[in-house]
């Protein structure tokens, strides 16, 4: 905690600055309800009030050192190759998650971001990664088998030894300083005394900066950070670290985003996408107002989804944003020109929750996705029970952007038919014009 306070108070120069870097590194480590009241606490012993005290943690001082409140930059111009990239959105815990890093990034400090799956960790990194132009970035995944002979392998590949008056020593190649970053930090196995040689052998690399290799030979390194990632230990999987190694680093742990900071995201999300679909033009699935909608219905599944159906009741139910922007890139995967949107929409959300589900609740889901459609589109899914989309049946002019083989809406009749015979038919015309037969050749019209 003294180590995670004193890096982030190194550039306050205000008393209400000093007031919420003390808040960023004090709490870091604690989760998000025990931060706020540190937070109220604090401005409450410096008689200072907050911005807007609903949202403690929100507070920041400006660049004219006012004590303000963070505000979203989520509607932001994205093209669809930037939402297909999965581009970071700055949502007020964005900014907040970021501002509370970047000073230990600036001073190469070594660091922990914990946060549960699918919480954005890596895209969190990745966006502070980019802001350090000098810097190279090597990447290190872990697994149950993990030791520290692939920490020296990574180390080898990413720098040079050169040979000083203090032995050897390993510097990056490239930039003028490496980080190290290391995902899953907590998932490698520890042996029977609970001890981790990963977790011990970083644990000496941050204290005593080199190691000893094969031929018991120091080894220095310079100008090296460790930045690592974990899941809570609470996870399956996942293991504790030893209270040692965690004393030398600065920890901060982030939670998933509140419903309506995952709506703003979603909504510049969906925009692009549906943009290209209806490739430009003005209609009902591209206006502001009812993408909005749609990203809120989501988020609603969603926020369904991960109440009703937890890991107690079965272990693989882990529902996290993930699906949500599984789902939005799904919608590239349909023609829209000629499927309803809501059907398409309806269908991928089947597809990645209701078949996560067990039999049992499968049925909960149905009922809670179609009273949904009913309330806040007045849509029902008659047409796609009796339906069923297939990759199939070969599609021109659907441009997936690399999100899978196109999808399209056959009969259950017909599907069952083309599974017996095996035969599939080349194209399908849809033409929506009166007789119907105005796109068929002239010997079939």
């Amino acid at each position: 905690l003294v180590f995670n306070a004193l890096s982030q108070l190194s550039s306050a120069d205000t008393v209400p600055d000093l007031a919420v870097r003390l808040v960023r590194g004090l709490g870091g480590p604690l989760p998000l309800g025990a931060r706020e009241q540190l937070c109220r606490d604090v401005f409450q012993w410096i008689r200072e009030p907050l911005p807007d005290p609903r949202r403690p943690l929100d507070a920041f001082v400006d660049e004219r050192r006012v004590l303000s409140t963070y505000a979203s930059q989520a509607d932001v111009e994205l093209s669809v190759e930037d939402v297909v990239s999965s581009p970071l959105i700055l949502t007020t815990d964005v900014q907040r998650t970021l501002d509370t890093l970047r000073p230990w990034m600036e001073q190469h400090n070594d660091f922990i971001l914990v946060g549960p799956e699918g919480v954005g960790k890596s895209n969190l990194l990745f966006r502070l990664f980019a802001e350090q132009s000098r810097a190279s970035v090597a990447i290190m995944h872990c697994n149950a088998q993990t030791t520290p002979q692939d920490v020296i392998q990574t180390l080898a590949q990413a720098c040079m030894v050169l040979t000083t008056n203090a032995g050897r020593v390993l510097r990056p190649k490239e930039g003028e300083s490496l980080i190290l970053y290391i995902k899953d930090i907590n998932l490698p196995k520890p042996d029977k005394w609970g001890t981790s040689f990963i977790v011990q052998f970083l644990q000496q690399l941050i204290a005593y900066r080199g190691f000893y290799d094969h031929n018991l030979e120091w080894v220095g390194i310079e100008n090296v950070q460790i930045v690592a990632s974990m899941n809570p230990s609470s996870t399956l999987g996942r293991h504790a670290l030893s209270t040692r190694f965690t004393s030398t680093v600065r920890i901060l742990y982030v939670d998933y985003s509140e419903a309506a900071q995952m709506q703003e995201v979603y909504t510049s999300m969906l925009g692009p996408l549906l943009q290209f679909k209806y490739n430009g033009e003005v209609g009902q699935w591209t206006t502001p107002q009812n993408v909005s909608r749609l990203a809120a219905s989501m988020v609603a599944v969603y926020e369904f989804a991960k109440r009703e159906f937890t890991r107690d009741t079965q272990g693989h139910y882990i529902f996290t944003p993930v699906f949500l922007t599984e789902w939005a890139l799904s919608l590239l995967r349909y023609d829209l020109s000629s499927v309803n949107l809501l059907d398409a929409w309806a269908y991928s959300a089947q597809m990645l929750f209701r078949n996560t589900l067990i039999a049992d609740h499968q049925a909960r889901f149905d009922s809670f996705l179609e009273t949904l459609l009913q309330r806040d589109w007045a849509h029902d899914l008659e047409k796609l029970n009796a339906s069923v989309f297939t990759t199939l049946i070969p599609t021109a002019d659907v441009h997936t952007m690399n999100q899978g083989k196109p999808l399209t809406l056959v009969s259950l009749e017909d599907y069952a038919d083309m599974l017996k015979t095996g035969i599939t038919p080349d194209f399908i015309v849809v033409d929506g014009a009166e007789g119907g037969t105005g796109a068929a050749p002239l010997e079939l019209a």
